[in-house]
């Protein structure tokens, strides 16, 4: 257990290693007064849940790890005040939904890794603060499909202009490739998975899709 303002004294931290413990819970108030704080790792640290906005008077927080813990869910503004962190990896949590605006204002993530959860839905309005997403991997979950409500429309129709694709990796999927997918044709989106139904496209590369095979109006 953390409590409020538990490392306020040093104000001048940078640097702090919480990882392979078993904390469970982090007062909302923890990292109040340690403005210049860098790096925290809470890898496998025990942790089942975060209060949204945990991080967000750690202005200077660029490097967060968090793989290897037992989060089963996003809610919304879990990550508020991040804005100099660029990657953020689940791996070894047991996630099964991410909420609406799980990563609403936050600025600068490239990339979250979010391979082997137990994800079987993700809500509209998802990803919309992943605005300079280039690498999403949702591998090895419980996804039929995937809505493009969940991102931003700056994702969708203008994406950064230092790049021109975002990498969603949904192999290991049970990804039903009907017309509720056909979004991803459109939007500049590298796709990685295999279709899993309708019988007539089951093994069909998600990057083969094209309008005719789906048939959509």
């Amino acid at each position: 257990m953390i409590l409020q303002g538990a490392f306020a004294a040093h104000g001048h931290l940078q640097h702090l290693v919480l990882a392979e413990n078993n904390l469970k819970y982090i007062n909302k108030w923890a990292f109040t007064g340690v403005p210049e704080l860098h790096a925290l790792d809470l890898t496998s640290a025990g942790i089942d849940y975060l209060h949204p906005g945990t991080f967000r008077d750690a202005w200077n927080l660029a490097i967060l790890q968090l793989a290897g813990n037992s989060f089963v869910a996003l809610a919304p503004g879990t990550f508020a005040g991040l804005h100099h962190v660029e990657h953020l990896d689940f791996s070894g949590s047991q996630i099964a939904w991410v909420g609406p605006g799980a990563f609403d204002d936050t600025e600068g993530i490239l990339r979250v890794d979010m391979p082997s959860q137990q994800i079987y839905w993700i809500g509209d309005d998802a990803f919309r603060g992943l605005r300079e997403i280039e690498d999403l991997d949702l591998s090895d979950n419980h996804l039929s499909t995937l809505t493009e409500e969940a991102f931003d429309e700056h994702v969708l129709h203008s994406h950064g202009h230092h790049h021109s694709h975002i990498h969603l990796d949904l192999t290991g999927n049970p990804i039903n490739c009907d017309c509720n997918i056909a979004w991803l044709l459109a939007h500049p989106f590298s796709t990685s998975g295999t279709c899993s139904a309708p019988q007539n496209r089951i093994g069909t590369s998600l990057s083969d899709l094209t309008e005719d095979v789906l048939g959509c109006p």
